[in-house]
């Protein structure tokens, strides 16, 4: 598909303005932390200012689990023994990787043709002015493959004890996907070989809420992308 073909597809819903741009704020970097090890607590949940349109995500010290912040609520995925669990946060909970920001700016658009990575980098290259920018989506996955990590890192070498859960959406579900764009941060924003760090949202089969780091997507037409504009962590 064409840029301009694809981008014709994308249709504006509405939008707010702010005077004030937000700066987003990083703690560890994914190279510093997966591919190093070096997972010790670096900022304290409870000692961020999280308001309801604040967006984050990233790992529990130690990688043993998930962190997403959505709706000014921050959540934890777990998985120690294999079974995934997702709850809010204890005021102790502890990250040792977290990108965190509170656009005060946001696009929203929606997408008329199903939306997968490539496509979303093809939207994001479009609307996200400075090269970076909080995003946020609705939709209804086709499919979505995602894990939760337990102790070391999902991409690297790991034991019995240490493989991350991994989880896949089933195709109708309703997912909620937030992070951040940022292409050319590959080892301190994102894994190598992608321009996105997202986490996906969604109530389980048991109806307790599931949430982890997205591998793959591919949400169905008619998702919702709002996309935040702020400044990258300095």
């Amino acid at each position: 598909m064409s840029t301009l073909r694809a981008l014709a597809l994308l249709v504006p819903l509405a939008s707010c303005t702010s005077t004030q741009q937000a700066t987003a704020l990083q703690f560890g970097a994914m190279r510093q932390v997966m591919r190093e090890g070096q997972v010790e607590p670096r900022v304290r949940l409870s000692d961020l200012d999280i308001a309801p349109s604040t967006i984050g995500i990233g790992a529990v010290a130690g990688l043993q689990g998930e962190i997403t912040i959505v709706d000014g609520v921050a959540h934890i995925a777990t998985a120690p023994d294999l079974s995934m669990r997702s709850e809010p946060a204890s005021i102790d909970a502890q990250a040792t990787l977290l990108t965190v920001a509170t656009p005060t700016e946001v696009e929203e658009l929606t997408c008329a043709e199903e939306l997968d990575e490539a496509r979303l980098s093809q939207l994001l290259r479009a609307h996200a002015a400075n090269g970076f920018a909080t995003v946020d989506i609705l939709g209804v996955a086709e499919s979505l493959s995602m894990h939760v990590a337990r102790g070391a890192c999902p991409h690297g070498v790991t034991t019995k004890e240490t493989e991350p859960l991994r989880y896949s959406a089933q195709p109708g579900d309703r997912l909620r996907l937030v992070g951040f764009y940022a292409p050319d941060r590959a080892g301190t924003l994102t894994h190598h070989g992608t321009n996105f760090h997202l986490h996906a949202t969604q109530v389980g089969k048991n109806g307790a809420p599931a949430s982890g780091h997205v591998d793959a997507f591919v949400l169905r037409s008619g998702a919702i992308v709002r996309i935040g504009r702020c400044s990258p962590p300095r």
